[in-house]
This record gives structure tokens, C-alpha cells and sequence, in this order.
């Protein structure tokens, strides 16, 4: 189970100071986004699509093969991918589409575990057609991985390659107790504040800053449980593992029983370690540079078919 998933609970909630460690900037980078579509006169409808009656957003970025940017829960893309400079990062030589996931972000947020699950699988293809896009290059962190990875084994023809970062691998022998567990206790939070105490007068100023901003962001948790309580509809089998002929990356920050059964389940499947633990393993430099390395070996190999 991923670190985000489990930061439900009292013992936990120190986590959070981890995942939000960024959230102030990206709210001041968010603020001078609406200013500039505003001065320019673009609409944010021309941002969003419509994914089975679930109106999602999403943003585009560079030119060239198209890459898929898939966040994790409780997130969204420009927390994940935006704010960290990844999205740019990447845009340089690619044409990098972000999304908010439903139930995240800028999108609608359904409170019925039925709304999620397989449905934010297809949300990728969805977006896919909506943009006219036959295949793309599909990277995910933590949740988005798992979304990444049910899509390689259900969709493979919409894959020119998958990165998985720091997922959970929910294998057919894949245990959801603890999943089901931080579901329930996500569906009585009632306030970001429940969940992100104010930290001790100690605390530097600038995780102070951060908390609040953080606690300040649209977070809807009966949304980010019944996503939790939709996860087996992510789960993969054995044989589809095997059967995988896509290009696949696993970025973990160290090797453990998940890297292990992708490397002895999975074809066509390569890993690196970025080190770093599951809330920051996606700013490290190593990140960036194993995903860029892997996408420009890609892109290269795809030059040279006849």
C-alpha cells in the first residue's frame, strides 16, 4: 500500500508535512495562471473534457510524442507534475498532457466507489480519443501508477511504454484489508484540519506555511474514499503480467516485495532506484533523469523502425 494511502490515522499524520512540503508555491504559481488566462482570454472550459458524465481538466504542454502524466491520491497534476517542474521538464522534447483524476483537483468528485476504479483507467483512454491521440507514453506515481499499470494490462495498444513510480502492485494475491481500512477512516474526515494537525509551536515557518496551504486546497474525502474502496478493480493478474510486450519502467525508491514480483511477474519490465522515500521520491533528481532516459531510449528505438 502506498505512503499516501496510508496517511490516514493519527500515527500517520506527520506524513503529511512530507506531501505538502511544495503546496504553498503551487498555489501562488496557480494564482498568476489565472491572471494570465484572464488578460489573454482563454477559458477554462477549454481545459476540460467530459470522461462518462465526469467532467475532468487537464493541461497540455510542448510538442512531439505524447506522454500521459497520471498523479497520485489526494494530489493533483500540478502538485505532482507542474509545481516540481517535471511537466516542463519533459515538454521540452514532448508534447505532456497532465489530468486531474476524478474525485481530485479541478475535476467533478463522485462520492460512489462505482465512479472510480476500472473508470479511471478509462479515463486515460478517454482523454486519449478527446485529443485525438491513437497511443502516448503513460507515466504514473503512487496511485497513478496503479491506474498505469491496469492500463497496460487492459489497454496495451494505447501504450508506446509505462513508468510506474513508487506503486503498489495489486496482484491477484494482492491483500486489501489495509486499503479497505484507510477507506473507512477517510470517510469520516470531515476537515483537512483532522487530518493535518497544526504542527508544535517549534515547527519551522515554513512548514507552518505549507500546512495551511495545504489544508486550504480543495480536498474532498468521501471522494478520495470511495476511490480507495475501488482499488481491486485495479488488481492484475499473473498471466497478464506475463503477457505484457510494452517497454515498462519501475522507478522505486529501494528495492522491496513489489520490486520483486514485477521483476518475476512482469515482461518486458526493467527497474531503477531512485532512493528518498514514497512522499518525496518523485522530486529527486534521479527521478527525473531515469524517466527522461528511459523516454528518450523510447523515442530513439521508435526512429529506427522502418
Amino acid at each position: 500500500m502506498s505512503t499516501i494511502i496510508s496517511i490516514v490515522g493519527p500515527r500517520h499524520n506527520h506524513s503529511y508535512t512530507h506531501t505538502i512540503m511544495r503546496s504553498l508555491r503551487r498555489f501562488e504559481c496557480l494564482a498568476v495562471l489565472l491572471v494570465v488566462f484572464a488578460l489573454e482570454g482563454v477559458s477554462a472550459a477549454d481545459r476540460y473534457f467530459v470522461s462518462k458524465d465526469v467532467k475532468l481538466w487537464y493541461v497540455e504542454d510542448g510538442q512531439g510524442l505524447p506522454v500521459v502524466l497520471i498523479h497520485g491520491l489526494t494530489v493533483d497534476s500540478d502538485w505532482q507534475w507542474g509545481e516540481p517542474g517535471i511537466t516542463k521538464a519533459l515538454a521540452q522534447n514532448y508534447r505532456v498532457i497532465a489530468f486531474d483524476c476524478r474525485g481530485h483537483g479541478r475535476g467533478d468528485k463522485p462520492h460512489e466507489s462505482a465512479a472510480y476504479g476500472i473508470e479511471m483507467v478509462e479515463d486515460v483512454c478517454r482523454l486519449l480519443d478527446h485529443l485525438k491521440i491513437k497511443k502516448a507514453h503513460i507515466v504514473g506515481y503512487s496511485l497513478g501508477s496503479s491506474i498505469a499499470l491496469k492500463l497496460l494490462v487492459s489497454h496495451p495498444e494505447r501504450c508506446s511504454s509505462v513508468i510506474i513510480g513508487d506503486t503498489a502492485v495489486y496482484h491477484e494475491h494482492y491483500d486489501f484489508s489495509a486499503e479497505d481500512k484507510a477507506a473507512r477512516n477517510m470517510g469520516l474526515v470531515s476537515s483537512a484540519e483532522e487530518v493535518m494537525p497544526k504542527p508544535p509551536p517549534e515547527a519551522p515557518a515554513s512548514v507552518v506555511r505549507r500546512r495551511e496551504a495545504w489544508v486550504g486546497m480543495p480536498h474532498d474525502f468521501k471522494a478520495y474514499a470511495a476511490a480507495l474502496q475501488s482499488l481491486s478493480a485495479l488488481r492484475v493478474s499473473d498471466a497478464e503480467l506475463r503477457a505484457n510486450r510494452v517497454p515498462t519502467l519501475g522507478l522505486f525508491c529501494k528495492a522491496d516485495s513489489r520490486t520483486e514480483y514485477l521483476t518475476n511477474h512482469l515482461s518486458n519490465f526493467k527497474t531503477a532506484f531512485i532512493g528518498g522515500s514514497h512522499q518525496d521520491g518523485f522530486l529527486r533528481p534521479e527521478f527525473l533523469d531515469n524517466l527522461k532516459a528511459f523516454l528518450d531510449a523510447e523515442r530513439d528505438k521508435e526512429k529506427r523502425i522502418p
